[in-house]
């Protein structure tokens, strides 16, 4: 029988807006520090759990790259609930943008 060999992704721990100080952007700012390094597609981002993540800006995706966003199985405890991730009150540019190969679709 052959061996397979399996690629283990990097795991990236982002605080939320209270672990942080109430900071907003951690997530964005994970995912752009990644990006810039080239390894998106390597890396999962694991939240943490009753902790909220507060947009700074939207996160645009884009062709062949994947992002991967997981937190912990929620608990019978409200401390044990799913992270959330939720835009700021601030004006930030929230619009859906049709991307360019998507129009060959």
């Amino acid at each position: 029988m052959g061996s397979m060999l399996y690629a283990q992704k990097d795991t990236v721990h982002v605080q939320g807006f209270y672990e942080a100080g109430f900071v907003e952007g951690t997530l964005n700012d994970a995912i752009a520090d990644v990006r810039a390094n080239g390894d998106l597609n390597n890396t999962v981002f694991k939240l943490t759990p009753y902790e909220v993540y507060v947009l700074s800006s939207k996160i645009f995706m884009g062709f062949g790259e994947n992002l991967e966003i997981v937190g912990p199985k929620p608990g019978s405890t409200q401390e044990s609930a799913l992270p959330q991730i939720v835009w700021t009150d601030e004006e930030i540019d929230r619009a859906f943008e049709e991307h360019e190969r998507w129009s060959d679709f």
